[in-house]
């Protein structure tokens, strides 16, 4: 967030809203936190329609939010698009369509006072933010202005390509990119490391260079059901075990599971019960072969995308989901499925999210950070001081001169963690 000025779509002309320089300046602000957070959760944004904005969030900004939200209503470029949630404290808002474009302009805060203020608690965030991602600027400071490169025009092209009614979205996420008003954020829950380029949608990374030259990115492949393996491992339920767990910790301090799991897996392993899912895994072929069994058994035709959802239904959903009635889509049918098939994968999938089903989503994103944020990228940070490296979550992008070494490091350190070399796909940005 820029202390001095934001961008607004060009439709809007606050001017005829209001004189009052200051109540100019709110508006923008609040809209621009809108637009802030839509182009975050863009995809959420795109299932719902709308964002929920939280109170607490806009009252930090402006505490006479709540006149500035129905100023912007009134005026018809917001509007709420559902009812008021106490346990989120929020209305959802929508952009009023009349008002998103591709077009925006540059809007600079002109009342002193508001100025004041509101430097004050950018600057205050600011050395906060600092402080927290202080250990991470072996990733940071590849954002650098002299480092990471934005076409305009490559980005203008793609937005162009896009769905029209969410053009405005991602052009604004762009501008953000060109103006280096850049966002990080470690996850509290997961560990994940949130960066400007994670939200960003796949085309317009086209856009993005180092120095001028092409980004690879290297994909670990079907990257949670490989990352899952590891609790198929005895020394994984191990109390002591080697892996750091720095934001989820209840897993392995859970003794009475760990008394469970322990015997279970050791009898799996000696029987060799999960032999079937551990190959298909670390063929790298799972979500195609799970295709293929979910063709035979129903005759349902899905896409590797569509199969790659059906997965995720099934290992992160509620136990109780598999006794659900059918949903459009994607009913309980895959999940009862995929317990046909891998019957004790299943049942360490249930018994991890037995008490919490969101446990396991939580488990395998923790995993995936503390081997790539807090060991792969400081690995290649040290030995390869001059190696730029981007991460989204379990893919790593770099320049083509760099793909190989980075790639060999990838998966030591994946081995060293999971006891299986992943299979990796390299795509030019």
């Amino acid at each position: 967030m820029n202390a001095n000025y934001t961008f607004l779509p060009s439709s809007i002309n606050l001017n005829e809203i209001t004189t009052d320089k200051k109540l100019q300046d709110r508006l923008a602000l609040q809209l621009s936190n809108y637009l802030s957070v839509i182009s975050n959760n863009y995809k959420d944004y795109q299932a719902n329609g709308s964002v929920r904005l939280k109170a607490e969030y806009l009252k930090k900004w402006d505490y006479k939010y709540s006149e500035t939200m129905s100023i912007l209503e009134y005026n018809e470029i917001l509007k709420k698009a559902g009812n008021y949630t106490i346990s989120e404290s929020s209305f959802p808002y929508s952009l009023n369509a009349d008002v998103a474009g591709l077009d925006f302009v540059k809007y600079e805060y002109q009342d002193p006072k508001f100025k004041y203020h509101f430097n004050k608690k950018i600057l205050k965030i600011q050395t906060y933010t600092k402080k927290i991602l202080k250990p991470y600027h072996y990733l940071t400071k590849w954002y650098d202005s002299d480092k990471l490169f934005i076409d305009p025009e490559i980005g203008k092209e793609k937005i162009m390509e896009m769905e029209v009614q969410n053009q405005y979205l991602h052009t604004y996420k762009h501008l953000q990119l060109l103006h280096q008003d850049h966002y990080f954020k470690i996850d509290s829950t997961a560990g994940r490391f949130h960066t400007p380029i994670t939200n960003l949608k796949r085309e317009l990374r086209a856009s993005l260079s180092y120095k001028g030259e092409r980004l690879y990115s290297i994909d670990i492949v079907n990257c949670q059901p490989y990352l899952s393996q590891i609790l198929t491992q005895p020394s994984f339920w191990n109390m002591r075990n080697n892996l750091k767990l720095k934001y989820y910790n209840k897993i392995n301090t859970n003794k009475e599971l760990m008394s469970i799991m322990i015997p279970k897996v050791v009898q799996c392993n000696e029987k060799q019960l999960y032999s079937k899912f551990l190959t298909e895994v670390n063929n790298g072929n799972f979500y195609e072969n799970f295709t293929q069994t979910i063709k035979e058994s129903t005759g349902v035709i899905l896409e590797r995308n569509d199969a790659k959802v059906a997965i995720y239904q099934t290992f992160f959903s509620d136990n109780r989901f598999i006794n659900a009635s059918p949903i459009p889509r994607f009913d309980a049918s895959l999940k009862k499925l995929f317990k046909l098939n891998y019957p004790d994968i299943y049942e360490i999938f249930a018994a991890v999210k037995r008490k919490e089903s969101n446990a396991l989503a939580i488990l395998l994103q923790n995993i995936e950070s503390e081997i790539i944020i807090e060991n792969v990228c400081p690995y290649i940070s040290k030995y390869l001081p001059d190696c730029p490296i981007y991460t989204i979550h379990d893919s790593i992008a770099t320049t083509e001169k760099h793909i190989e070494t980075v790639s060999d490091i990838l998966k030591y350190i994946c081995f060293q963690y999971i006891g299986a070399v992943p299979t990796l796909k390299i795509e030019p940005w």
